[in-house]
C-alpha cells in the first residue's frame, strides 16, 4: 500500500506491505513501522462547518501484473532502473473502428519510457469514441513517463485506480480536443517533475486538464511536484488534434466535484491562463457559468488554489487550510458582476494538524473587478502574519483600485479581528452589500485609508489595518470611483513625474508608474464621486508646463454618478475637448456635479480649466480623453504677411531714430510692439528703450556705428523679405552687442501653428537672420599641464592657431575627475600668448589634472594618423565663453532665472499658417554667446524650448548654422535640430544644460568640434519607478549624421 502524506512535505509518502488486516478490515499490521505522521482527522469549527483532513490510502498490488524489465546493476555504480527505460501500453485505434479496452484490477509497474513523447505507462492514442471502454482499480506504480494518457479520446472512464511515483503528469488528457471522459474517485500519489516530457511536466500536476468538458469527481491528489488539478486551456487543440473549431478555453464546462488537494509544492487547484466559458464555445456570445463543487485543498506549499484570467467561473463549497500563502488566489475575473463567485466556502488559516504555520492569506482578490464573495466563513486568521483578504492579485506596487463585492461572510476563531491587509492608499475597493464585512448596518465600503475620503468613512480601523497600510470604512452614500489616464503630454516633462490630487476632504499623493493594470506609463487613484478633484503634477518650478491632453478611463460609474475635475494651467486655451457623445459646452461659470452635460469651465481669474464627467456623457466607458485646444497666431493685429505677396525691398534704408520712418510719426516707446513692415528697411542706428514685440517683416540691419542694447519680450523675424541682420560672413561686427528677451512663464501663449510653438522669451526664426560677431581664433583647447586646487594660474596647449583669448574673457574648465560639477568657470586677469599662462579672476578649486599613459607611437593609425595632442593623454579642456555679441535672457524679480529656469529660445524652422502662406527660415550664427537661454520643463521635439532649435521639416540647403559660438548657464538642451537637414554645429563651447547639450535629428547635419560639459538629467529628483529614469547623453545623434572631433 502506498499512504500519502497530510503535511506540506511530499516526501513523507510511504509504501507498506501488509502483514495482517482485522476482522473488520478496517486496520492493518504493517511489515515496518512508519516514519512520519499520517492524520486522518475531522476538524470541526464553532458554527459547525467542518474539514476532514486524511490521508488517502491505496492499494497498490494486484494479481495481475504487466511491468518493465529494468536495467540491472553490473558493477555496482549504476542505479536500478537508470535508463529510465520500462515498458508501455498503447492503444490505437483500427480504421475508422474504435478499439474497446477493459483494464481492471491489473497492476502496472516499471512503466513509461523517458525522453520519448507517447511513450507512457498506458496510453489512449487518437482512440477517438472509447465508449464501454475503462481503466478501473488499478495500480499504476514507478512509471518515467506519465500513468494514464487520454489523446484524442471521448467518453472513456477512468475510475478508482491508484498511481504512485509517477515522472510527469499523472492522469494527462493530452490535446484538448478529448471530451467526455470520466475520472472518477482516482488517486495519484507522489507526481515528480520530468525535463524529458513537455515544460509543463518540469512542473506537473497530478490532474492535466487541457479541455473542460470533462468529468472529474472525489478524486484526490496528493504530494505532487507542483499542482494537484491543473487545467490548461489554450486558444485551440494543440498537436494532431489541433483545429479551429474547437475552443477549450471558451468551451462551456463539464462536472468538477467533491475531489481534493493537497501536500502539493505549489496549487491543490490551478486554471491556468485564460478560460472564459461561452454557451456556444468559440463563437464567445452569451457567457456561460462554470462551477466547480467542493474541493478540499490543504497543506499546499503555495495556494489552496489559484485561478489566472477566468470569466463566469464559480467556487462552490471549497474548503481549504493550512497552505503556506493564500486560501484562493483569483488574478483576473472578466464577464459581468454576479458571473465569477466565490460562495459557500471554509478558509482556515491554521488546524490542529498544522498549528504552527499558518495560512498567511484567506482570499486574495483580483487586479480586475466583477468578483463577488458570498457566504465565505474565515476561521483562525489570529496570528500576527495572517489576514482574512488580501488585495490586487499578483500586482506590482501602487497598482489596483477596482471593486470586489461581499456579502455574508463571516469570521471566527479571531478572525474578525484581522480582516484585511492593505499595502498602499488606492489598492482597493471592497464593496460590502449587507455589513458582514464593514460591520455597518446597512453595508458600505471598506478601503485602505486615503486624504481624499470624507469625513463619514471612519478611518484606520483597526480590524482593517493589519497591513503596511491602515484601512477605512465608509457609508454606503458614500460612490467610489477608480481614475486612471497616460499619455500626458508634454511626456518627455511629465515622464516619471507623480501628481497631487486634491478634493475638499485632503490630499492624495498619486505615483507615476510604467506597470499599470490598465493605462501602461500613468496614474491610478480611488475616490469619492460627486465632489470636485484637482489634479497638478508634482514639478519644480523650473519645470513647470502645461498638460495640454491626456487618455483618461473612469471605473465603477452608474447613472448617477459625476465628478469635476480642475486643472490649474498657466496659459489658458480657447477650447475644451472630451471624448463623449456629445460636443462639450462652456458655460458662463463652473459646471455643477448634477449637470446633465459634458462640460468645461474656464476661469481666467484663477487661471483653471474644469469639466465634469458622468456617466451619461463618456461615450465608450470607461474610456475618455481629455486635450485642450489654443488659438495659433504670433501676427500683430495687421496681420502677418503673405510670403508670396511681399514686393521688393524699398532701395533706401529707414533710420530707427527717424519719427519719419515709423507709420505713426513716433519712434517706438518702451514697452511698444514693432512692426518693420514687408518692404521697409531698417536701420538700427540708436539703443531703443526696452520693447514689447517685435515684427520683422522687412529688413532690421544694426549699423555697425557703436555698441547695443536692445531689449524686447519676443523677436518674430518671418516672411520672403524678413532679414535680422547684425555683420556678416565677410564683415563680422566690430562692436559689442546684446539682446535681451524678457519673458515669464505664464505670459501669453505666443503660437504659430499647432505645429509650431513660439511661447514667449524668444526669437523666431521664419525669415533670414544672420548674426556675426568678432571671430575668435581658437574657441577651445586643453590644459598641457596639471592644475591644482589653490593655483591661480592654468597652462593652455597653444595649438596651431593659438588661442587669441584677452583679458576679461570668460572661460571654462573640464573636469579630469569622476564628478562633472567639478568643471570650473573664471575670468582671465592676464594671458602670455607665448607661453599660454592664463592668470585667473580666482583660485581653482578642484584639480584639474593631465595625465600621459601611452606614447603617441603606441596608438598611430596604418595612414600615420594620431590622436590630437600627445596621444594617450587626457587632457582637461578649457572652453572661451566670451564672444562681442550676446543673446541673453533676462532676469525677472518675480521669476529668478535660477530657481524658475525660464529662459530665452531662438527657434528656425518652417511651417504653414491657418491662412495657408508657408513661412521658412535660415540661421546663421557665428561668434554669438548665448547665455541663460532654454526653458525647462520643454524638452519634448514637439515643442522643444532649446537654447536653439531647428525644427519641424527644415530643410537648410541654403546653409544654416551654428559656429564658434557659446550657450552657457542654460536651462535645457543647448543646440537642437529635429526633422530637419543640412544644419552645420561646429567648434562652439557648451557648458551646464539640462538634457543632451546637442540633440541631432534628421539627417545630413553635421556636429564637428564642438566641446560640451556638465550636462544634467530633466529629472530633478530620482524618479521612484526607475523605468522613467532618464539618461542623457551630451551628444545624441541620429544616425545618418556627422559626429567627429567633439
Amino acid at each position: 500500500i502506498v499512504i500519502a502524506p497530510t503535511g506540506k512535505d511530499g516526501n513523507e509518502t510511504e509504501v507498506r506491505t501488509i502483514q495482517s488486516v482485522s476482522a473488520d478490515g478496517l486496520e492493518l499490521t504493517l511489515d515496518t513501522p512508519l516514519n512520519h505522521t499520517h492524520h486522518g482527522v475531522t476538524e470541526v469549527f464553532e458554527d459547525g462547518q467542518f474539514i476532514e483532513m486524511r490521508a488517502e490510502v491505496g492499494l497498490l498490488t494486484h494479481n495481475v501484473v504487466v511491468e518493465g524489465q529494468l536495467l540491472q546493476s553490473t558493477n555496482g555504480y549504476e542505479r536500478l532502473g537508470a535508463d529510465q527505460y520500462g515498458a508501455h501500453i498503447l492503444i490505437h485505434r483500427q480504421g475508422s473502428h474504435p478499439t474497446p479496452i477493459r483494464i481492471e484490477h491489473t497492476e502496472v509497474r516499471n512503466m513509461g519510457q523517458a525522453f520519448r513523447l507517447g511513450r507512457y505507462a498506458i496510453h489512449f492514442h487518437l482512440s477517438a469514441d472509447m465508449s464501454g471502454s475503462y481503466v478501473r482499480r488499478c495500480a499504476i506504480r514507478h512509471s518515467f513517463n506519465r500513468a494514464l494518457t487520454a489523446h484524442g479520446v471521448h467518453n472513456l472512464l477512468v475510475e478508482a485506480n491508484v498511481a504512485y511515483d509517477i515522472m510527469g503528469h499523472t492522469f494527462f488528457v493530452e490535446d484538448g480536443i478529448e471530451t467526455n471522459n470520466s475520472y472518477l474517485r482516482n488517486l495519484g500519489v507522489l507526481t515528480k517533475g520530468s525535463s524529458s516530457l513537455l515544460n509543463t511536466d518540469q512542473i506537473p500536476a497530478t490532474f492535466w486538464i487541457t479541455n473542460p468538458q470533462n468529468t472529474f469527481i472525489g478524486n484526490a491528489a496528493a504530494a505532487s511536484r507542483a499542482y494537484g488539478f491543473w487545467y490548461d486551456l489554450d486558444n485551440f487543440p494543440s498537436g494532431a488534434s489541433f483545429t479551429t473549431s474547437v475552443c477549450p478555453n471558451k468551451m462551456p464546462f463539464g462536472t468538477f466535484r467533491d475531489n481534493v488537494a493537497h501536500t502539493c509544492n505549489e496549487f491543490g487547484l490551478r486554471i491556468w491562463e485564460t478560460y472564459q466559458p461561452y454557451v456556444d464555445g468559440c463563437s464567445a456570445g452569451e457567457r456561460d457559468n462554470a462551477t466547480l463543487y467542493g474541493l478540499t485543498s490543504y497543506a499546499n506549499g503555495i495556494h489552496g488554489l489559484e485561478l489566472s484570467v477566468v470569466g463566469h467561473v464559480r467556487l462552490v463549497g471549497f474548503k481549504v487550510a493550512d497552505c503556506r500563502d493564500n486560501g484562493m488566489e483569483i488574478q483576473e475575473t472578466m464577464g459581468e458582476w454576479g458571473g465569477p463567485l466565490i460562495q459557500d466556502a471554509l478558509i482556515i488559516s491554521h488546524t490542529s494538524i498544522n498549528s504552527g504555520e499558518p495560512m498567511t492569506g484567506g482570499i486574495k482578490t483580483p487586479n480586475t473587478p466583477r468578483l463577488t464573495v458570498s457566504n465565505v466563513t474565515f476561521v483562525n486568521f489570529n496570528l500576527s502574519s495572517t489576514s482574512c483578504l488580501r488585495a490586487c492579485s499578483h500586482c506590482k506596487v501602487f497598482q489596483g483600485g477596482f471593486q470586489v463585492w461581499f456579502e455574508r461572510v463571516k469570521f471566527l476563531g479571531g478572525s474578525e479581528a484581522r480582516k484585511t491587509s492593505f499595502q498602499w492608499e488606492h489598492e482597493v475597493l471592497y464593496k460590502d452589500l449587507d455589513g458582514t464585512l464593514s460591520g455597518l448596518p446597512e453595508g458600505g465600503w471598506v478601503v485602505p485609508d486615503s486624504g481624499l475620503l470624507p469625513p463619514s468613512c471612519n478611518q484606520s480601523r483597526a480590524e482593517f489595518s493589519v497591513g503596511s497600510f491602515p484601512g477605512a470604512v465608509c457609508p454606503p452614500d458614500v460612490v467610489l470611483l477608480r481614475m486612471a489616464w497616460n499619455q500626458a503630454q508634454p511626456l518627455t516633462t511629465l515622464q516619471g513625474v507623480d501628481v497631487n490630487v486634491t478634493n475638499e476632504f485632503g490630499l492624495s499623493v498619486v505615483p507615476w508608474r510604467h506597470y499599470r493594470l490598465t493605462h501602461l506609463d500613468g496614474y491610478m487613484f480611488v475616490f469619492p464621486s460627486g465632489h470636485q478633484l484637482s489634479i497638478v503634477w508634482r514639478l519644480p518650478v523650473q519645470q513647470e508646463v502645461d498638460t495640454f491632453s491626456y487618455s483618461a478611463g473612469v471605473y465603477g460609474l452608474q447613472p448617477n454618478d459625476s465628478f469635476l475635475v480642475t486643472h490649474q494651467l498657466q496659459m489658458l486655451p480657447d477650447h475644451v475637448s472630451l471624448s463623449g457623445n456629445r460636443e462639450p459646452t462652456s458655460h458662463g461659470g463652473p459646471p455643477a456635479v448634477d449637470d446633465p452635460h459634458l462640460s468645461w469651465h474656464i476661469n481666467n481669474v484663477t487661471s483653471t480649466v474644469t469639466y465634469l464627467i458622468n456617466a451619461r456623457n463618456v461615450s465608450q466607458e470607461p474610456y475618455f480623453d481629455l486635450s485642450y485646444s489654443y488659438s495659433y497666431e504670433a501676427c500683430p493685429v495687421e496681420g502677418c504677411p503673405d510670403p508670396n505677396d511681399a514686393g521688393p525691398l524699398e532701395d533706401n534704408y529707414r533710420l530707427w531714430s527717424d519719427p519719419g520712418s515709423w507709420l505713426t510719426g513716433a519712434v517706438p516707446k518702451e514697452g511698444e510692439d514693432v512692426i518693420i513692415s514687408s518692404r521697409w528697411r531698417m536701420l538700427l542706428d540708436t539703443n531703443p528703450p526696452p520693447l514689447g514685440n517685435v515684427y520683422v517683416f522687412g529688413e532690421l540691419l544694426f549699423e555697425d556705428q557703436r555698441d547695443y542694447q536692445f531689449t524686447a519680450n519676443l523677436i518674430l523675424v518671418q516672411g520672403s523679405n524678413a532679414q535680422l541682420l547684425i555683420g556678416s560672413e565677410d564683415q563680422p561686427f566690430q562692436h559689442d552687442a546684446v539682446i535681451t528677451l524678457n519673458g515669464r512663464r505664464n505670459d501669453a501663449l505666443v503660437a504659430l501653428a499647432p505645429t509650431m510653438i513660439l511661447g514667449s522669451k524668444a526669437i523666431g526664426v521664419f525669415g533670414n537672420v544672420s548674426i556675426f560677431g568678432k571671430p575668435r581664433d581658437r574657441t577651445w583647447t586643453v590644459l598641457s599641464a596639471s592644475a591644482h586646487a589653490g593655483d591661480n594660474t592654468v597652462q593652455l596647449e597653444l595649438g596651431n592657431p593659438p588661442p587669441d583669448w584677452t583679458p576679461g574673457d570668460q572661460i571654462v574648465i573640464a573636469p579630469s575627475g569622476w564628478d562633472p560639477t567639478e568643471s570650473e568657470i573664471r575670468n582671465i586677469t592676464a594671458y602670455d600668448s607665448q607661453t599660454g599662462t592664463v592668470t585667473l579672476s580666482d583660485p581653482l578649486d578642484y584639480d584639474h589634472l593631465v595625465q600621459d599613459f601611452l606614447d603617441a607611437s603606441d596608438i598611430a593609425g596604418s595612414d600615420g594618423s594620431q590622436w590630437w595632442g600627445d596621444g594617450g593623454s587626457i587632457k582637461p579642456e578649457v572652453g572661451l565663453l566670451t564672444r562681442s555679441i550676446v543673446i541673453q535672457g533676462g532676469e525677472d524679480t518675480t521669476q529668478p532665472l535660477e530657481e524658475h529656469h525660464y529662459g530665452c529660445r531662438i527657434l528656425a524652422g518652417s511651417y504653414t499658417s491657418t491662412s495657408s502662406n508657408t513661412y521658412s527660415g535660415l540661421l546663421k550664427m557665428d561668434s554669438v554667446e548665448v547665455r541663460h537661454c532654454g526653458q525647462g520643463g520643454y524638452f519634448s521635439p514637439r515643442d522643444p524650448r532649446y537654447s536653439i532649435a531647428f525644427r519641424n521639416g527644415f530643410d537648410s540647403s541654403g546653409g544654416s548654422f551654428v559656429r564658434r559660438c557659446s550657450v552657457h548657464h542654460g536651462y535645457n538642451t543647448a543646440i537642437g535640430v529635429h526633422t530637419s537637414n543640412g544644419v552645420e554645429v561646429s567648434d562652439n563651447v557648451i557648458w551646464r544644460t539640462t538634457d543632451s547639450s546637442v540633440k541631432i535629428g534628421g539627417s545630413g547635419n553635421t556636429v564637428t568640434g564642438n566641446l560640451a560639459m556638465l550636462t544634467s538629467t530633466v529629472q530633478p529628483n530620482q524618479p521612484s519607478d526607475n523605468h522613467a529614469v532618464d539618461f542623457p547623453a551630451t551628444f545624441d545623434v541620429d544616425r545618418g549624421n556627422v559626429l567627429r572631433d567633439n
